[in-house]
C-alpha cells in the first residue's frame, strides 16, 4: 500500500493569498522533505460543487503523502509546520486536518485522459459501517471504484481509512474513509453532471449505477477542487 495521507482543508487571512502560495512552495515544501514526508500539493475550492446541500468552509486543501514506518517524524513535522507555525503567524486562520491509511493504491481509469484539459480532484469524505468494513472495501473495489473510473473525465482514484494516529491538534473527524479522485476535463460541469446522471440512473447513455451498498453511510461530503501547484516531491 502507498502510506498515509495528511488532508488540511484550510483558510488563508485576507490579502495575504500570494504569500501563502509562495510559502508553501518555496518554504513549507522544503522543509517537510527534509523531515521525510514524500509529496505536497495544494488546492483551491471550486465555487461550483457535486453535493451543494454540504458547504465547505474551507477555500484551500493542501494533500501530503508520507509515510510513518520509514519517516517516523514525519507527522510531527506536519503538525508543527503545516498547521501550529502558519497559524500562530496569522497566514492561516482556521484549519482542519485529517491522516489517512491509504488501503488502496491508485487506480487509473480505463479511458484515456485529455492530458491537456484542466485538472480537478474530488474530495470525499466517506463512511463505512464498521461492521462492514470488508463489504465496503469488496464494493468500492468491484462495483463502485470501477462505475466512477467510467465515468468521462475521471482519470484515477485512490481510498484510504482514517489512521490510528492524527495530526496535532486533533480536530473531530467527519468521516471515517476517504476517497480522492481526479478528472481531466474541458468541460468539469458535464462531466459531474453525468456523474449524477449515472448516480441517479438518469444518464442518456443508458449507463446506470448498481445500489448503494448498505456498508456505505450516506454521512459523506463530496467537494472539488482546482490544484494550484504542481505535485511537489522530495
Amino acid at each position: 500500500m502507498s502510506g498515509h495521507i495528511l488532508v488540511q482543508q484550510h483558510n488563508v487571512a485576507s490579502g495575504r493569498e500570494h504569500e501563502a502560495f509562495r510559502w508553501f512552495q518555496q518554504d513549507l515544501a522544503p522543509r517537510l522533505f527534509a523531515q521525510g514526508v514524500g509529496s505536497a500539493r495544494r488546492y483551491k475550492l471550486l465555487d461550483l460543487q457535486l453535493q451543494p446541500e454540504n458547504p465547505q468552509p474551507h477555500a484551500y486543501l493542501s494533500v501530503f503523502d508520507f509515510d510513518p514506518r520509514t519517516s517516523p517524524g514525519a507527522l510531527d513535522a506536519l503538525s508543527h509546520l503545516a498547521r501550529e507555525e502558519p497559524l500562530a503567524s496569522g497566514l492561516l486562520t482556521d484549519d482542519a486536518a485529517h491522516v489517512y491509511e491509504m488501503t488502496r493504491d491508485w487506480v487509473p481509469s480505463p479511458n484515456p485522459a485529455d492530458m491537456l484539459a484542466p485538472e480537478y480532484l474530488l474530495l470525499v469524505m466517506a463512511n463505512f459501517v464498521v461492521e462492514m468494513e470488508d463489504e465496503y472495501h469488496d464494493w468500492y473495489d468491484n462495483v463502485h471504484g470501477p462505475e466512477v473510473l467510467d465515468t468521462p473525465g475521471f482519470t484515477g482514484l485512490r481510498r484510504g481509512r482514517r489512521a490510528e494516529r492524527q495530526a496535532a491538534p486533533v480536530n473531530d473527524y467527519p468521516s471515517n474513509a476517504v476517497v480522492l479522485s481526479t478528472t481531466r476535463t474541458n468541460d468539469i460541469i458535464g462531466s459531474l453532471d453525468e456523474f449524477r446522471a449515472r448516480a441517479n440512473g438518469e444518464s442518456k447513455t443508458g449507463i446506470h449505477w448498481n445500489f448503494r451498498s448498505p456498508s456505505a453511510s450516506l454521512a459523506r461530503t463530496t467537494h472539488i477542487f482546482a490544484p494550484l501547484t504542481p505535485r511537489l516531491t522530495a
